[in-house]
Formats: structure tokens, sequence, C-alpha cells
């Protein structure tokens, strides 16, 4: 479902905290009216069962104004999420159902009786196949040029799709990498392939000229000197550690090594300050090397393993509810399946996640400096 089709511009949108029952009701009926169709659309339920999972909906859009927009990754795409998406999804139905769906899991998480959690799910889960069945929808259909409006959906969208990502599994096996089944592999490589569209949202920058709340957090991403973009040849500025294991030489380059460009932008993101402002940072880098890491990953091997498991132990550091669960167990696994390797030139690497997955923060942030210097 396009943008053109819904009956709610950014000019008519009903107030989410409107004063009194008639406000409500009218915020209800505006929820009602943008997403039942694509509910519909999506097959999550007959037509008949949509009215009542519309019900909640209203107090699930307030949920996510005012307390899940506040726990999702830096201050300023908090800012974003509680500003521009919410008041962007009621012009997009696949926008505001991604919205809902990360509320849903965020409530489900935060609720005291676990027994009035699958109620939750259930909702987070329709919402979000709903969100997702729309969106590709509106891609496939959508013949117009590109204005803020949708810049700001799109990018919205993008970063909820990976924040939910993340969210949709929080432990990950420690016997994961072991055995031939390679589906809990795919599942832990879920949220690297769902950054993937963080490097789309970076190209339709460059191609779209929009003031948006956006510009500056993608902004942020790189620098004027190119510090976490650039793959230039050589060893220059990576940890002899890294350069090592890696098997870099003065004449690597992308093109005749395949760890090359992981390790090179991996680099920079390493010597970031601890903080979780740098989770668009952390975000990007994983989006410009998903390419390049696939392959390796999806083959088990053991240096691209090691430098997941270190961009993984970096996004500690974000320390939210739909990322740290999920992040630590996936290091803890890395870390099993690798030292099962008994690699010689591995194992002495292996301090930093196996401190990270142990929860001892302070420990993996002085082995990771001692790799550095």
């Amino acid at each position: 479902m396009s943008a053109a089709s819904s009956s709610h511009t950014p000019e008519h949108r009903p107030q989410i905290f409107g004063a009194g029952d008639l406000a409500v009701a009218n915020v209800q009926i505006g929820l009602s009216r943008l997403l039942s169709s694509s509910i519909v659309d999506a097959g999550s339920v007959d037509s008949e069962k949509t009215p009542i999972l519309l019900i909640d909906a209203f107090r699930s859009l307030q949920h996510f104004q005012a307390t899940t927009a506040t726990t999702l990754g830096s201050s300023s795409v908090q800012s974003a999420m509680s500003l521009s998406v919410a008041n962007t999804a009621w012009s997009y139905p696949y926008l505001m159902h991604m919205l809902l769906a990360v509320s849903y899991a965020h409530q489900r998480r935060c609720y005291a009786d676990k027994s009035g959690t699958q109620h939750l799910a259930f909702l987070e889960a329709v919402h979000w196949q709903s969100g997702l069945q729309a969106y590709r929808q509106y891609i496939s259909t959508t013949n117009r040029r590109m204005d803020g409006q949708d810049f700001e959906a799109v990018v919205g969208t993008t970063f909820l799709a990976i924040i939910y990502t993340f969210a949709l599994e929080d432990e990950i096996s420690l016997a994961t990498f072991f055995g031939d089944d390679d589906q809990p592999l795919r599942r832990v490589l879920d949220p690297l392939a769902a950054t993937g569209g963080f490097r789309a949202v970076q190209s339709i920058l460059g191609s779209v000229n929009v003031d948006s709340q956006w510009n500056p957090i993608l902004s942020s991403t790189d620098d004027s000197f190119e510090t976490f973009t650039k793959d230039r040849p050589g060893v220059d500025g990576v940890p002899d550690k890294i350069s090592r294991i890696c098997e870099m030489g003065g004449d690597s380059c992308p093109q005749n090594n395949r760890y090359h460009r992981i390790a090179r932008l991996l680099t920079p993101v390493m010597r970031l300050k601890p903080s979780s402002e740098n989770f668009p940072t952390l975000l990007a880098f994983s989006g410009r090397t998903w390419q390049d890491f696939r392959p390796l990953l999806l083959q088990k091997d053991p240096r691209a393993l090691l430098l997941l498991s270190y961009w993984l132990a970096l996004l500690h550091q974000v320390d939210e509810w739909w990322i740290l669960r999920r992040v630590r167990t996936a290091t803890a696994a890395i870390t099993e399946y690798l030292s099962s390797l008994q690699d010689p030139s591995i194992e002495p690497l292996l301090a930093v996640p196996a401190a990270f997955a142990a929860g001892n923060n302070d420990a993996a942030w002085r082995y990771l400096q001692e790799i550095l210097e």
C-alpha cells in the first residue's frame, strides 16, 4: 500500500495524546483505517478478527512514544524515533506496523506477569508480518520520485527493522556453530543481513536532497577523512595482532585478501571511546561489510568469526533490552566454537569476546586496549 492511498497525510494526522475520550476514539479510528487492509493483505488474520487486533494499538503507540523510543540506540536516534518516526507513520502503514511490532516486543519484555506475554507476542508477530508485506508492496509498486516524507519513512523502517531483528531471538545457543545444520547459524546472522539496508539508506542520502532529522545521524557514521569507509591498501593503522591473524601485508587489498576490508573498517570502530552514542557507526560498519562477511560466515571461517565476535563485543556498549542479551549469547557461542578449534593463532585473541560474553566488561575493554596498542 503506497502512501498516496493513505487517508492520513501529515497535515491531517490524529493527535496521539489528545484530550478526552473523543480524541482517543478518533485516534483508534485513524489507526483502524490505516492498518486494517494491510493486516488482511498480509494474511496475518482473517478480516473478522482484525478489529480486535486494533483495540490495543492506541496504547501501544503511546507506549512507543513515551517509553520504547527512549530505548532505541543513541540519543539522536531516540529523538528521531520519538518525533520523526511516530509522526511519519501516520502516512505509511508499513512504518506504523513496524513501530507497533517493536513497541509490543518491548512491552512483552517489561511485562511482570509472564502469563500475559503470549497475547503481546501474537500482536508483535502480526504487526511485523503485516509491516514487511506492506513495505515490500510499497517498494515494488511506487513509481514516484522519493521526497522528504518518503525518505523519513524508509530510514525509520530500516532502523526499526534492524532493531526488531536483534530482538527476535534473545538466546543464542552455545552449540550454534557445531554440527551441519546451518539454520541456527543463519539466525545469528539475521541482524547483519538487516544492516545491509543501512548501506542502501546511505546511497539514498546521496541522491535525495531532503532536510531530515536522520541526515546528521547518517552523516555521523564517517568523517571528512573517510576514516570509517576507506579500505586503503596495506596494514598501516591496523593492530599487528589483527593484521597477522588476517594474513595482511603491505600489499594487501580487498582484491587479494578477503579479510582486508573487514579488518580495515573494523579497526577505527574498535578505537572509538565506548558509548551508546556510537550506535549508528556500529550499524554502519556491519552494513558496509555484510557482503564481505556473508560468504565467509556461512562457511564458518574462523578468522571471519573472530572479527564478527569483536563487532558483537563492541555492541555491548549499547546496553538496551533489544540487543544486549542477544549479542552476549552470540559472542559466547562464537567463542565456544573458536575455542574448540584449539588454533594457537586465534586463542590469544579470544580474551576480548570471552570477557564480554561473561559480562566482565571492564576486563574486556582492557584486553581490547592491549590489542590496539
